[in-house]
């Protein structure tokens, strides 16, 4: 642990100063810090790091990239892991030694998205409390997982979409090609939709991004076959008894999707609560979904023709229906619906934050 503490101090140091440039206030410290000792409270006091496996497996990888060990043998998951472990083993902190290791990582990374949105005046009132104050994504970017990274680019990519720069979104966005390509997938839909849709696009560009768009989509074309859609079932939901592991047609999937829209959203249900980590988990779910239904009601009444809401609403409707047949496992569900819920709600509350300063100057 004596290296451990080692690594703890250079990074409360890089987080203090990624901080101090952001121009935070005393409270955003505090909240980082509490950030920063849930990497122990996570994984020394909530739970074993080995009951999240991958955790493990990014440990390992890391380790004998380090230490320049072949790994010909190991299964890299399809470059996932692979991309992954090479961010953490060349990231410059002392010693990489556990999972602790590379959840001080994660969140010093959590800070440097922090910085990005708050220099580009996106976390305003309800969307700087929100993005540092949504438990599901404290917890997820303290862990030794590649969700942090993943959130890093979708965050970019939307951004740059806000900013209406759908050519740079895309390049931001690309990463995602190697660490979650479902992920790219549906950014990659709901862009080329609100670009076909856009009047402010050139027509090269919007050409450019649906022939992108479209190869991105017919290169894992086989995923959206029948046995393809099985497979990624069976895989999803390999320690799962309860649920059906075939589907019969594409009507059966669509039909799935919409079942299970507000399932996916709101599981764990109180009533299926099976200890207090999925009861708080069911607590939260409520309060998320107030949430959206709340905003989006809201903005939608008050600039129903921005652009930027309706690709957010595209965006994470597209992901909602698209995950929704696939996964039943509650912790599963959590880390594949928070990215999603951390960009809508994000970048919502800042055009409710903008709207609200209009009207307030009016």
């Amino acid at each position: 642990m004596a290296h451990e503490f080692i690594n703890l101090i250079v990074i409360i140091a890089g987080i203090a100063v990624v901080l101090f440039f952001a121009k935070a206030k005393n409270l955003e410290y505090g909240l980082f810090f509490v950030h920063l000792a849930l990497v122990f409270i996570a994984n020394g006091w909530l739970m074993h790091p080995g009951y999240m496996v991958d955790q493990i497996r990014y440990l390992f990888v890391t380790q004998n990239i380090i230490n320049h060990v072949k790994l010909a043998d190991y299964n890299l998951d399809d470059s996932t892991i692979w991309f992954t472990s090479h961010f953490f083993a060349y990231f410059p902190l002392p010693y990489i030694e556990s999972c602790f290791s590379l959840g001080m990582i994660n969140v010093f990374v959590f800070s440097l998205i922090y910085f990005f949105l708050k220099i580009n005046k996106i976390l305003l009132h309800k969307s700087l409390w929100f993005f540092l104050l949504y438990p599901s994504m404290m917890f997820y970017t303290s862990l030794a997982l590649r969700e942090t990274l993943i959130l890093l680019f979708m965050f970019l990519g939307a951004f740059f979409v806000i900013q209406k720069r759908p050519v740079t979104a895309v390049l931001f966005s690309l990463p995602l090609y190697l660490i979650k390509f479902q992920n790219l997938l549906i950014f990659l839909v709901a862009l080329a939709l609100q670009t076909l849709l856009s009047r402010g696009v050139h027509l090269y560009k919007k050409i450019a991004i649906l022939a992108f768009s479209c190869l991105m989509v017919y290169r894992h074309k086989d995923w959206l076959t029948i046995g393809g859609i099985n497979h990624i079932i069976r895989e999803m939901n390999i320690a799962a008894t309860d649920h059906p592991l075939q589907v019969a047609s594409h009507g059966a999937v669509l039909q799935t999707s919409l079942t299970n829209f507000f399932s996916f959203l709101l599981e764990p249900f109180l009533w299926n609560a099976a200890n207090s980590f999925q009861f708080a988990q069911s607590i939260e779910n409520m309060i998320v979904f107030s949430l959206i239904v709340a905003v989006v009601a809201k903005l939608f009444k008050r600039i129903p023709t921005e652009q930027s809401l309706i690709f957010l609403t595209v965006y994470f409707t597209i992901a909602v229906l698209v995950h929704a047949p696939f996964v039943t496992n509650y912790g599963t569900i959590a880390r594949y619906r928070f990215p999603f819920i951390a960009i809508f709600l994000t970048y919502m509350y800042h055009f409710e934050d903008k709207n609200g300063e209009h009207e307030a100057t009016s």
